[in-house]
Parts: structure tokens; C-alpha cells; sequence
């Protein structure tokens, strides 16, 4: 992976320098200021720009907004750089589209966790255009998939509960899935864990192999204690380990052929779970310097409070994207974003935060969908301000729910996205949006 960084503060791009290159492999090159970052990227290729954003002549909002504009780098990876927490710049960067924004002086922990998962992701997408879209390949009746785990009670579980979508063969090590593979190829794989002497390491590669021309898409399975960790080049994507059946349906859901709505956004937007998820991290990070991770269960029982946006995708569908969290998590939530002390926060405090992270995500959301070329309108957010109970079971097979943690708050959100047709019939246009999918 190639870095241009662009910083005018030559001991910032040394740290950069060195943790890109020491750690990560990677190959550098330098500028001071906005004016010479633009004209190398007119010049070169990169894969990443770590960008800066107080610098002199033209700073690093203006180098953004200018690489948005071009149709060659307008999907560029950009990781900024800065000291500035003014909310007006960091709402401006989050809607220009940003893979992450570090605070100076930069702490090399911070840094390498951004640039790790940087990497891993640029990892995924390189694969995905040399393999064809992927994402495309789902569970369904006429598309089997092979689950390899060394978990007799797990295998026995995902069968059970996933074979009602398609069907799905089961092996118990990596030798024996290389057998199986030779024997009966499948384009949907889904590796586990305790793989035996043959593990994911020299699977995937020989199972690649073993494809030819022919995409295949191999899911990890990993433990939730593991799901912030760095996917690697192995993976298309990762689904986590679960024995609650709601949860699984809707770990599973998201390589499944689910008939309606939902399956038609997806092919227009990808992932949605992922995508609300990579849109938090950015905004959370961003406003609150602050980490989430997945969680298997939030307090979604308990009473809460609401912040909805309307997104509306090509005219004809309505993604509901709602921000829920108790009154608690909220609370704390607005103390670190306000600079307050979680006594002083009043009602109004916490009410305008949650509706401040609504619309900051559903941003997010639609630049991503303006990369993928995909018509998108984000409506103000709509604020539950009364505490209730959610009953996520209503989204049955038109929605998802994502639980993240706040970090280092102790504070847990709940995400979700209820997708609607305003047609009323999606099904015969799913299979002509995928075709106009394009790698995020």
C-alpha cells in the first residue's frame, strides 16, 4: 500500500512515516502543505492519504473537498489529521466522507489502529475487483454453501437454523473441507474455527486456487471478543459467532438472499450493517474521540430514547435509520461531545445530541451511497424524546439492528435501519440493482 502524507509538521510525518512503514509495510511519500499534496496526486497513484488539516495556502478541508470533486479520486481513502474539535469543521469533514480523524499530537496506538483497519479494508476491496463481486453471492436455494468449523455443536446450530434459506454441507476440519471442495465446489464458504492441522492461513489460498476464474466467497467466523480485529486479506467478509437464534438470523441475513426490500437495498448499498457501523465509527471517533465495538447484546430492553432519519435511496426506497440508546448511555454520550460534566447535562442536552449523531450518520451514509453512484436525500432527524421500549422483532426480514459499545463511556447504542418501498413491490428490481453494485 502506497501513503502520500501531507502534514507542514515534520515530526508528525516522521511518527506517520515510521508507523507505516516499520509496522505496516507500507511505501511513503511526503509533502508540506495542500498545494504540493494536489499536484502529486494529479502525478501519482496512492492508495491512502494522511492529510492534515490546518496547513498554509490551502488546507487539508480544501485538499478534501477537491478530491471529492474529481472523478478519478473521489473515492480516495483520506485519514485526517488535527487538533481542531470545532463542531462546524467536524461535521463539514464527516459529510466530505473520511475514513477516520486523528487528534494531534497523534498516539501511536490510535494511529496504527486507524491505519491496521485501513489496510485490511483496502485489503478487501483490491480482492473484491479481482474476484468480481462477491457480494452478490448469497444463500439461497439454488446457491449451497459449505460450513467448516471444528464445533460439532455449532455446525449442528448453523445448520439447523440456516439450511431454511438454502441448502448447507458441513465439514469439521480444513482437509476435510479441501476434499469436499475438489469434489463438489460451492461458491459461498463459511470457515469457522478449530480447523485441525490444515488452517485458514493454507485453506483460503488453496481454496482459491481450487476456484479458478470462478468467484467464491469465504465469510470468517470469529468470536465476538474478536470482531474489532483486523480481517485481513484471508476474508470477503466476517459474521459473528452466536448460539441466540435472533441473533444469528440476523448475522446470517446479511449473506442470504432475503426476498423485498431490504434485499434490493443491499444491492444498491451493499452491506447495510456494515455501512451504519463504518458511518458510526467515523462520527463517534470524530466528535467523540471515542471507539465502538459490536456488541451481542444492548439494553434494548430497557426504556429509550429515539433520534430517526429518513434516507431515501433512487425515489422508491426508505431507509429508517434510528439511533436509540437509554437515557444513561445518552446522557454520557452528550457530556463527552458538550464538554460537560454528566450532572450539569439537562434534557435538552441530550435530546439535541441524539439528534446531532443521527444526522451526522445519515450524512455519512449518503456520501457513502455518492460514491457508489446511488441517488440518495437525507431528511432532518425525528427525535422519540419519550423513553420506551423497542421491540426490534418488528423488523422481521425488512431491517437490521446493530449494538455497538461507546468507549471509553460506558454507554451502549442500538442502530437500526428499517427499509420500506414506496412501490410496494421490490422484488423485480433486486436483481437489476445488484447489477449496478459497485465496490465500497
Amino acid at each position: 500500500m502506497h501513503v502520500l502524507i501531507c502534514d507542514d509538521d515534520a515530526s508528525t510525518r516522521f511518527v506517520i512515516k515510521r508507523l507505516l512503514t516499520q509496522n505496516l509495510g507500507c511505501t511513503t511519500a511526503e509533502c508540506v502543505d495542500g498545494v504540493e499534496a494536489l499536484r502529486r496526486l494529479d502525478e501519482e497513484e496512492a492508495d491512502l492519504i494522511v492529510l492534515d488539516v490546518e496547513m498554509p495556502l490551502i488546507d487539508g478541508v480544501e485538499v478534501l473537498e477537491a478530491i471529492r470533486s474529481s472523478s478519478r479520486l473521489k473515492t480516495l481513502p483520506v485519514l485526517m489529521l488535527s487538533k481542531e474539535r470545532r463542531e462546524d469543521i467536524v461535521v463539514r469533514l464527516v459529510r466530505l466522507g473520511i475514513e477516520g480523524y486523528i487528534l494531534k499530537p497523534p498516539r501511536t496506538e490510535k494511529v496504527l489502529a486507524a491505519l491496521e483497519r485501513l489496510r485490511s479494508n483496502l485489503s478487501t476491496r483490491s480482492k473484491s475487483v479481482r474476484n468480481g463481486n462477491v457480494q452478490s453471492i448469497r444463500l439461497g436455494p439454488d446457491m449451497p454453501a459449505l460450513l467448516v468449523d471444528g464445533s460439532l455443536d455449532y455446525r449442528h446450530f448453523f445448520v439447523s437454523q440456516g439450511s431454511t434459506q438454502g441448502p448447507i454441507m458441513e465439514v469439521g476440519s480444513g482437509a476435510a473441507a479441501l476434499a469436499h471442495f475438489r469434489q463438489s465446489p460451492v461458491r459461498l464458504v463459511f470457515l469457522g474455527s478449530e480447523l485441525g492441522i490444515l488452517g485458514a492461513d493454507l485453506l483460503v489460498p488453496k481454496l482459491r486456487a481450487m476456484a479458478g476464474s470462478q468467484p467464491v466467497r469465504i465469510v470468517g467466523i470469529v468470536d465476538p471478543s474478536d470482531a474489532g480485529e483486523p480481517r485481513g486479506a484471508l476474508f470477503d467478509d466476517v459474521m459473528l459467532r452466536s448460539y441466540i437464534p435472533a441473533k444469528f438470523k440476523t448475522e446470517l441475513r446479511r449473506f442470504t438472499r432475503v426476498p423485498g426490500p431490504l434485499a434490493a437495498v443491499t444491492s444498491l448499498t451493499g452491506d447495510l450493517a456494515q455501512g451504519v457501523t463504518s458511518a458510526a465509527r467515523q462520527v463517534f471517533g470524530m466528535m467523540l474521540d471515542a471507539e465502538i465495538e459490536p456488541l451481542e447484546q444492548a439494553a434494548e430492553a430497557a426504556p429509550m430514547i429515539a433520534a430517526i432519519s429518513d434516507i431515501t435511496i433512487q425515489n422508491r426506497y426508505v431507509v429508517k435509520l434510528g439511533i436509540r440508546a437509554t437515557v444513561p448511555s445518552m446522557t454520557a454520550i452528550a457530556a463527552r461531545m458538550l464538554g460537560m460534566e454528566a450532572a450539569d447535562v439537562v434534557v435538552e442536552d441530550y435530546l439535541s445530541t441524539a439528534a446531532e449523531l443521527a444526522n451526522l450518520v445519515s450524512g455519512r451514509m449518503h456520501a457513502h451511497l455518492d460514491e457508489r453512484a446511488v441517488t440518495s436525500d437525507c431528511s432532518l432527524p425525528q427525535l422519540e424524546s419519550e423513553p420506551a421500549v423497542w421491540d426490534a422483532d418488528r423488523l422481521a426480514d425488512d431491517g437490521m439492528v446493530v449494538k455497538l459499545k461507546v468507549s471509553p463511556l460506558s454507554a451502549d447504542i442500538v442502530m437500526s435501519c428499517e427499509v420500506s418501498d414506496l412501490l410496494g413491490d421490490s422484488a423485480d428490481v433486486a436483481g437489476t440493482a445488484r447489477s449496478q453494485d459497485a465496490v465500497a
